[in-house]
């Protein structure tokens, strides 16, 4: 389910942000799993805008924990960046416009 837009979508159609207390990154078209927890955004570019209008991105670690990363103005202005790329090469690779 993308987080920006609350739609679902097959895992392979969206673009991985996994946390940590500290930061998110985020995960190109990757099939090797790596440790952590991940939230997924489509490539459209407003669900992204929309988390970084909240300032922050909160993934549920279990039933009773979570992480919460409060986005500063330089993290949202890299994350925006590099979502940027990641959306364009996912959206090239599924034959997707840049307007869809």
């Amino acid at each position: 389910m993308c987080i920006g837009c609350r739609e679902r979508h097959f895992q392979d159609e969206l673009v991985r942000l996994q946390a940590s207390p500290e930061s998110v990154v985020i995960v190109e078209m990757d099939k090797q799993r790596r440790p952590g927890r991940s939230v997924y955004l489509c490539p459209k570019i407003g669900c992204m805008e929309k988390v970084i209008r909240r300032g922050e991105i909160v993934i549920k670690g279990s039933k009773y924990d979570k992480i919460i990363v409060r986005l500063e103005q330089r993290q949202a202005e890299r994350l925006r960046y590099a979502f940027s790329f990641a959306a364009r090469r996912l959206r090239a690779s599924l034959g997707v416009g840049p307007e869809d």
